[in-house]
């Protein structure tokens, strides 16, 4: 079907498969392909690509790994909602929560993210035990770093924040 745009109600864009997490309920460990992350090149084109043709409603820099490992995703993520607010498109990240520390919530505070998803997936110390973090993390720093992020982020931002368990 010539001149038809097909738009999809969301693209995401995996920043990195590699995570902080090794959860006994996500697949990431069954995926045989190596572990990365996305070149600047690849990133840019895709992102302008999306904005230009307005191929999407929402764009979330997210898929099999923890996107706040790349090293550069403050850069991108921060060029990413530039772009997409300019053309009507509405940007969220998911997160496991790991990487929420003080200076990544700032930073995160700084971005034009529309909403941010803490998927923290299990509820007591038991799950989380289950998620396997592979960082000097334990539950209670964990809740702790959450709770910190959920209350800085909804102060001085225009970020929605949903916490999923």
């Amino acid at each position: 079907m010539s001149g038809v745009n097909m738009i999809s109600s969301e693209i995401n864009i995996e920043l990195t498969n590699v995570c902080s997490m090794d959860c006994d309920f996500c697949s990431l460990s069954d995926i045989t392909r190596s572990n990365g992350f996305m070149p600047e090149d690849v990133f840019y084109k895709t992102v302008d690509e999306i904005t230009t043709n307005k191929l999407t409603e929402l764009v979330l820099p997210f898929l099999m790994g923890e996107s706040l490992l790349h090293k550069k995703w403050f850069q991108y993520i921060s060029y990413l909602t530039d772009n997409c607010r300019k053309s009507g498109i509405l940007t969220s990240l998911v997160t496991n929560g790991a990487q929420l520390t003080k200076n990544n919530i700032q930073l995160l505070k700084s971005t034009k993210l529309d909403s941010i998803f803490i998927s923290c997936q299990q509820y007591d110390e038991s799950g989380f035990d289950c998620r396997r973090i592979k960082q000097n993390l334990n539950y209670h720093q964990y809740l702790s770093q959450i709770f910190d992020a959920v209350r800085e982020l909804s102060l001085d931002s225009d970020i929605k924040v949903s916490v999923y368990y």
